[in-house]
């Protein structure tokens, strides 16, 4: 939307003159109109001028809107007080109720009533000044099934898939399968007037022109073939929303633009922000966010979606009475989106927006990894808070607590606390395990009791895609082959007091690392020593290190007897081979003359490091370098 399409200017420009004649005559024909009672014997109110204060829209059906303009007039008063050429001027404010119709042009305007403004009155159905339909998040699920009763009440009687067609056809629209961009960008249109779209010709590699009627809506077959089952329901019903709600919005731009004949629904980023905050919204922003919310609760509007939810659930605990409540809730989901004919991950959000909050230990990703179920106490994570964070996140949070209370930093120094399964977990046989190859994981136990012993972390967003999901819960639904969401981690040390204060509990883990700081202090300053004392420590001998380290004897040979400076990423490597605690690692670093500083590659490494959760050598590097690969761009 241009930023010239304003309802306000559009009676301003159009109607002054009617708004001056109405509003004089509505005075000549009784000064007692004006309320004067101030004023004695007044003979003569003259309108002299009048600013709009303020305005509000109502939606009516068809083409028609009703409004009220509050006006702030300048009056002429004269009274047999005071004679003609000597009257006073006064201001007041009066309201004009007034309708008009927006179809091909702005026409048909009436005033229907003058009167002294007494207060603002609430309109049913009220619309901005870009006249985009205002909706409040509480009512959604209300316009979805108002939508519904009026296209397709059978969807509130009983649950079942919408019929797409039927709607598209009440609603006169014209449903087409269209190549929209060659980057797979756009996912669909809307056509509110006879035009030409351009779009993609994948035989030719170009873009043509094709003609296309108002109440056209395209959808692209490539964008869902990318994305998920069930999308190309959802962006039907996505311009569906669109075109029974804009069109007004969309009449009112092209008085101001005559090329603003269509909306494009991209996956595109959304700047930062203006996800945080709703002023910075455009209209178009507000459009689409009206379209996301509610194409999934007409797909699966709210009484019956619970209905059909709680059905299968109570089936699926009947038939699995030993099965984990989260693992009946993923298959739950499953069903629903069969049934409802929609992709999990809108069924997942459905689930978590109407309150069951075990769905968000389901399908998670944490990037490309997929994360196993998990539970947590009711209310023990707010929405916008989560247990999994990349190594980047936990490499930056490390650092950063140096500057904050630290007591994250030592507790993840001593071992207290573990990265593991792409969480932080208290290191208790409790909570991890011991996998095979020097690998660990956490327990089921841990898995059903996340908030027990995992720190939870807040999240915010750099960027996202609009996918027709809601941005916080979407968090929870990572999959990068679907939606670029990218979420910006932070770790707060008050809402995690309880897990610091277990891990603070951990005595065994305080006596491991005591004993390994006093090895540390007992080595002497001599590197080829130290390495030599370490190795015996762990007994090894130079060709077992080599094969772990999958390096050369010789080198370790030379590193042994001085003849050579080690490099730090051998060095790191032979540490690694030997899976020897952080700060024997460190300090070898440091004799070494190659210790980690605070680049963002040696702070990743680091983190790395401490946490030593890898099979072998080969592991490690593979780790090693998919975190780098994270890392952004300098």
């Amino acid at each position: 939307m241009t930023r010239n399409a304003s309802f306000n200017e559009l009676i301003s420009k159009l109607y002054d003159d009617e708004i001056m004649t109405a509003l004089s005559h509505y005075l000549e024909d009784s000064p007692l109109h004006a309320e004067l009672d101030f004023y004695d014997d007044v003979e003569q109110v003259e309108l002299y001028d009048y600013r709009i204060k303020f305005y509000s829209i109502e939606n009516l059906p068809g083409a028609a809107v009703k409004f009220d303009l509050v006006l702030e007039a300048e009056l002429l008063i004269s009274s047999e007080a005071n004679r003609y050429d000597e009257e006073t001027m006064f201001e007041q404010w009066f309201t004009l109720s007034c309708t008009a119709a927006i179809l091909d042009g702005f026409h048909d305007f009436h005033i229907h009533s003058i009167e002294v403004y007494t207060g603002k009155r609430k309109q049913n159905n009220p619309l901005s000044d870009s006249l985009v339909p205002i909706f409040w998040k509480e009512e959604l699920d209300d316009r979805a099934e108002e939508f519904l009763s009026e296209f397709y009440p059978e969807a509130l009687e009983q649950p079942l898939a919408l019929d797409i067609p039927t709607i598209t056809e009440k609603l006169g629209l014209t449903v087409r399968g269209e190549s929209l961009s060659a980057d797979c960008t756009i996912f669909g249109m809307t056509v509110f007037s006879d035009c030409h779209v351009r779009i993609y010709d994948h035989e030719n590699d170009n873009y043509i022109t094709v003609p296309a009627s108002k109440g056209t809506i395209f959808y692209d077959p490539d964008v869902f073939f990318m994305r998920t089952l069930g999308s190309v329901r959802n962006t039907i019903i996505h311009e569906c929303v669109h075109w029974h709600y804009h069109a007004k919005a969309m009449e009112l731009e092209r008085l101001f633009n005559r090329k603003a004949t269509d909306i494009r629904c991209q996956v595109t980023a959304i700047p930062k922000s203006k996800l945080h905050t709703e002023k910075n919204r455009n209209p178009r922003d507000w459009m689409e966010w009206h379209a996301n919310a509610l194409a999934p609760r007409i797909l699966m509007p709210k009484n019956m979606f619970q209905k059909k939810a709680d059905s299968i659930l109570d089936t699926l605990q009947l038939q699995y009475p030993a099965f984990r409540r989260v693992d009946m809730v993923e298959m739950a989901i499953q069903e629903l989106a069969e049934f409802f004919q929609v992709s999990k991950l809108a069924v997942k959000i459905r689930l978590l927006d109407l309150g069951y909050d075990e769905a968000r230990g389901v399908l998670n990703y944490q990037n490309d990894n997929y994360i196993p179920n998990y539970s947590f106490k009711k209310g023990s994570i707010l929405h916008n808070q989560t247990f999994f964070i990349t190594p980047v996140d936990l490499a930056y949070i490390f650092f950063s607590d140096k500057f904050g209370d630290g007591r994250f930093r030592k507790l993840y120094e001593a071992g207290q606390l573990k990265y593991v399964d792409h969480c932080i977990c208290l290191n208790d046989p409790l909570y991890i395990k011991t996998l095979p190859q020097g690998r660990f994981g956490l327990t089921d136990y841990a898995w059903d009791h996340m908030d027990e012993c995992c720190v939870k972390f807040e999240a915010t967003f750099k960027r996202t895609a609009i996918i027709g999901t809601d941005k916080v819960d979407a968090f929870t639904l990572l999959r990068r082959a679907v939606e670029a969401l990218i979420p910006q981690i932070e770790y707060h040390a008050v809402s995690n007091n309880q897990v610091l204060d277990r891990a603070e509990a951990l005595e065994l883990i305080s006596m491991q690392a005591q004993e390994i700081s006093g090895f540390v202090q007992g080595l002497t300053n001599s590197f080829p020593v130290s390495l030599a004392a370490v190795m015996k420590r762990y007994e090894m001998t130079n060709e077992k290190l080599a094969e772990l380290a999958d390096c050369s004897d010789k080198t370790i040979q030379r590193y042994r007897t001085g003849e050579e400076k080690p490099t730090q990423k051998t060095l790191i490597e032979i540490c690694v081979g030997m899976h020897l605690p952080f700060p024997i690692t460190a300090e070898l670093l440091r004799q070494g003359g190659c210790p980690l500083g605070n680049s963002q590659e040696d702070i990743l490494t680091e983190t790395l490091l401490r946490n030593g959760n890898y099979a072998d050598i080969f592991d490690w590097r593979e780790q090693h370098q998919s975190a780098l690969n994270c890392l952004p761009e300098k």
